[in-house]
């Protein structure tokens, strides 16, 4: 079956400085969302987007599995190489950058006994003028998707989570995390600056041993170099620049199968900054649901 492309329900209270809520299909194996906004009826460009659409979350049972807005979702998209679409706010579940087909069939999310409910909220700035969100899902054949989740590409009972946490900054100098967040298996570390340039370098340990070490240019070059471009304020802490599904941080263990046990492993991060300007890290990370 080819991958069938289709409205996915309707927002609700879809109103300037309000959340528009989508309730979406369970049975479904979704490979991304696009979400398309329009002010009077007319496709905004990235800045107006981004301004107009300040916080999307991806809930799960209620409970929130994504968190970002629009201005950090297409930093993010285009550290991977993907252009922004005028209008449009896409959300991905199959991950179409990564080299090898299983994996990302392996990334979409079916959430059908996993969770009781499936919802994205948006929120909508006040200064938006007649406002109107449609989304438009793709979605894929269930056995192709269980064949490859039977790989154990992706450990069995985890999806693909956005956390999002606040770095304080009190000055120029090192600002050390002893904890990533959330255990499971980490991709990228996004660090949102408050001004251009202000990460110089990021060192990260698992336990003792330094496992990630770049300066920044090191680290656009790795970026780069697969096609991705960044902002000047965003450093981002690639595990996987060579776009490897299984190139991951692990902070939780597994045993010899590959299945988490559930132990967790420390790991910190140690951040270089020329500037006391607070940090949003948005975070990456394959978790449990």
């Amino acid at each position: 079956m080819p991958t069938i492309t289709d409205l996915a329900g309707v927002f609700t209270n879809v109103v300037a400085g309000q959340i528009a809520t989508l309730d979406l299909p369970m049975n479904w194996v979704y490979q991304s969302l696009a979400i398309e906004y329009r002010e009077n009826g007319a496709l905004p460009n990235q800045a107006t987007l981004e301004a107009r659409i300040t916080e999307v979350r991806v809930k799960l049972s209620g409970k929130v599995i994504r968190r970002f807005t629009a201005a950090q979702l297409n930093a993010i998209h285009a550290g991977y190489g993907q252009p922004y679409v005028s209008g449009r706010l896409t959300i991905f579940f199959a991950e179409i950058w990564r080299n090898i087909p299983l994996s990302e069939i392996a990334t979409s999310w079916f959430v059908q006994g996993v969770a009781t409910s499936f919802q994205v909220e948006v929120d909508i700035a006040g200064a938006a003028v007649n406002p109107t969100l449609q989304v438009f899902a793709e979605y894929g054949d269930t056995q192709v998707y269980q064949q490859a989740r039977s790989a154990q590409v992706v450990p069995n009972g985890f999806l693909k989570h956005y956390t999002t946490r606040q770095i304080e900054v009190g000055g120029a100098g090192t600002v050390t995390l002893n904890d990533l967040g959330l255990p499971g298996f980490y991709h990228r570390l996004h660090l949102f600056e408050g001004a251009a340039g202000q990460v110089t370098e990021v060192t990260v340990k698992l336990g003792k041993q330094v496992v990630y070490r770049k300066p920044r240019t090191l680290m656009e070059y790795g970026i780069t170099r697969r096609g991705g471009s960044l902002p000047t304020d965003l450093f981002t802490v690639a595990f996987d620049d060579g776009l490897r599904l299984g190139d991951v941080l692990p902070t939780i263990v597994t045993d010899k199968k590959g299945n988490p046990t559930g132990s967790v492993l420390p790991a910190s991060m140690e951040i270089e900054t020329n500037a006391a300007n607070n940090i949003t890290m948005v975070a990456e990370v394959f978790a449990r649901v």
